[in-house]
């Protein structure tokens, strides 16, 4: 009752866990108790809590090492069983100095059950967050309540960013820019994607590079737009809107492509030869249809960003706090 009392009052997990490593050492008669818990997007585990708080523990474990660390009990010197909800593993409970694998076992139920209804009230809350934030950004406003937001979210909006526009949203697009531009921000409204990419160290040209691995990656075609490097919270309303009209002027290119017939008369093949040719010439409603590049590459239009943020480093800090001219091109 203990147990289950705490996992209904807690509202973080920093409340959560402590309390759980607590009740469990009780429970399962251990001498220690440790519970890990799996990052986002990472492959350990990391402790983050412990009873007592000076027993020794590993900091991290790795993902290959659960095998042998799993619901060991009998003559062993301690149990571990993963905190999983669903098919999603989100953690590992340790009871060192026990053998009660049944009971770890039910505590871990409860223990993932509770972990799992925090991080999605997190997650909502998150969204949320994220979407005020981005509308204060795309309406130019400034001041107080975007720094606390951006403070909430880990977004320095002194350090470069990209803007993307994305339609139609699709749904193994955000987790790919997640996982390859860290720090990055996603906002989904209905079937549009809005993004600020956090620029690497490597510069723009990696984070576009990024993003086209990303849609080449898409099982749909998605129309994306991208701005150019925003430095300041008073460059991001034209970032927006740059991202927004590329993205719009892309979608609408690759709309009137699949509609427009391939000439004036229509297509008779009268062999197989011809049917290939046919269906190279008008593809079916609704195939993808690769966009053309620009008259330009990316890498010279990537130059020439490089060029003008150089330039604007040397007129100071007025001209740097405005949006490099020109959205970066993408495929």
């Amino acid at each position: 009752a203990g147990l289950a009392e705490a996992i209904a009052h807690a509202r973080t997990l920093e409340e959560l866990v402590p309390e759980v490593t607590i009740r469990a050492q009780k429970l399962l008669g251990a001498r220690a108790c440790h519970v890990y818990l799996l990052e986002p997007g990472s492959e350990e585990l990391t402790l983050r809590a412990s009873t007592p708080p000076d027993a020794a523990a590993r900091p991290t474990l790795g993902l290959s090492e659960l095998g042998p660390e799993l619901a060991r009990g009998g003559r062993a010197s301690r149990v571990a069983v993963p905190l999983i909800a669903g098919d999603e593993l989100l953690g590992l409970l340790i009871g060192e100095g026990s053998s009660s694998v049944d009971l770890a076992r039910a505590v871990a139920s409860q223990t993932a059950v509770g972990i799992k209804k925090i991080q999605l009230i997190e997650r909502l809350t998150e969204k949320n967050l994220i979407k005020d934030f981005f509308e204060d950004l795309a309406a130019g406003r400034t001041g107080g309540d975007v720094e606390r937001r951006a403070a909430r979210l880990g977004c320095d909006l002194e350090l470069p960013y990209l803007v993307l526009a994305a339609e139609p949203a699709d749904e193994g697009l955000e987790p790919a820019l997640a996982a390859l531009l860290p720090g990055s921000l996603c906002d989904r409204r209905g079937n549009a994607l809005r993004a600020l990419l956090r620029v690497p160290s490597a510069g723009p040209e990696r984070a576009v590079e990024s993003v086209r691995r990303a849609h080449a990656a898409l099982a749909e075609p998605v129309a994306i737009g991208l701005s150019s490097t925003c430095i300041g919270v008073a460059t991001f309303r034209e970032g927006f809107e740059e991202a927004a009209r590329s993205a719009s002027k892309k979608a609408a290119r690759s709309a009137s492509k699949r509609a427009a017939p391939c000439s004036s008369r229509p297509c008779t093949p009268r062999s197989p030869r011809a049917a290939s040719r046919s269906e190279r010439c008008c593809p079916p409603v609704g195939a993808a249809v690769s966009t053309p590049r620009g008259s330009r590459s990316a890498a010279s239009r990537v130059g020439r960003l490089s060029t003008r943020s150089s330039a604007t480093a040397r007129r100071g800090p007025s001209a740097r706090a405005r949006c490099s001219s020109g959205a970066i091109a993408m495929p």
